[in-house]
């Protein structure tokens, strides 16, 4: 199995105070005190500008303290970025990644929640970026279906593990939590290697890694949204993460969730239906530099805790 591995992923931020200071004139706009008292601030950084469009969810101030309007009401409208705010949800225990966008013209801007937002191609050429690929984010989520289908057994995507894996991914390239790369822990035999591998953790290589301020944060993302460890069964799971300039999920995802042939027999486990009660996600996008970053986790029940790996 491949080496865990921890790599350098910098998201360039520049910190300061964004807030929408235009309401627009909608019928569902209002004020609720206790929303904005539910959230407490994170951080609340700049962003590079991305362009969106939103038909759910709502647009509010920076607090959420005013909801300026339903987005179903601007349906047609492209909103531009340029900051990202996170929020710790005080009732849920959980935070949410927030960006703050703009219409074209500047008369409407507001924050939403970015699992909301939908890419957009904008024709406005004056404001808007050339794209630099022609893969977009239906084309990423194909690919990571079709490499969580390629490893047989069973296995499938799981639309909630899927958004999951989507989720964790964003948020680990818009930190700015250093990763150690594969040079610098290997520098006698890796020394031109940047990738990022962070290996599933439920090898001893990983918790050996596990203090390391890569891993660390990459665990803590994982408690936020339910899984306390690594492994098998009840909030646990085995996952994986690779940020480099080449990648091939469907190898990785084989190579790290396939299992040892011992377990075959066990708990009624065969060749055939290993991952057929699996929650299986993954993602896949390109970073700000270029390169390809994945992730992939996968959960399974309480009996796969009990299979044994016989030396």
């Amino acid at each position: 199995m491949k080496r865990v591995m921890q790599a350098i992923m910098t998201v360039g931020v520049v910190a300061g105070a964004w807030g929408a200071t235009s309401v627009s004139a909608s019928a569902n706009s209002q004020y609720s005190a206790a929303r904005s008292h539910s959230v407490k601030l994170v951080w609340r950084k700049s962003m590079k500008q991305h362009t969106y469009t939103a038909t759910k969810g709502a647009r509010y101030s920076k607090h959420l303290g005013i909801r300026y309007s339903n987005n179903d009401v601007t349906p047609t409208v492209t909103w531009y970025t340029d900051a990202h705010e996170k929020l710790y949800r005080k009732n849920k225990g959980n935070s949410a990644i927030y960006y703050h966008v703009k219409s074209a013209d500047g008369t409407l801007q507001g924050w939403i929640w970015r699992g909301y937002l939908t890419k957009a191609v904008s024709t406005n050429a004056a404001t808007t970026p050339t794209p630099t690929t022609t893969q977009t984010p239906s084309t990423y989520e194909a690919m990571a279906k079709k490499a969580i289908l390629s490893m047989g057994m069973g296995a499938k995507p799981d639309a909630k593990t899927m958004q999951l894996a989507k989720t964790i991914l964003n948020d680990v390239l818009e930190s700015n939590v250093h990763f150690s790369s594969e040079s610098e822990l290997f520098p006698n035999t890796e020394k031109n290697n940047q990738n990022v591998y962070l290996g599933d953790l439920t090898d001893n290589q990983g918790f050996n890694n596990i203090t390391s301020p890569g891993a660390q944060f990459l665990f803590n993302l994982l408690k936020q949204n339910g899984i306390e460890n690594m492994g098998y069964g009840t909030n646990k799971a085995r996952t994986y993460l690779h940020i480099g300039n080449k990648v091939d999920m469907a190898e990785d995802l084989s190579s790290i969730f396939t299992p040892h042939s011992d377990i075959w027999g066990q708990q009624g486990v065969t060749k055939k239906n290993y991952f057929v009660e699996a929650k299986i996600g993954a993602a896949i996008t390109r970073t700000s530099d270029g390169r390809m970053a994945t992730f992939a986790i996968a959960r399974f029940p309480d009996k796969y805790a009990k299979l044994v790996v016989r030396d």
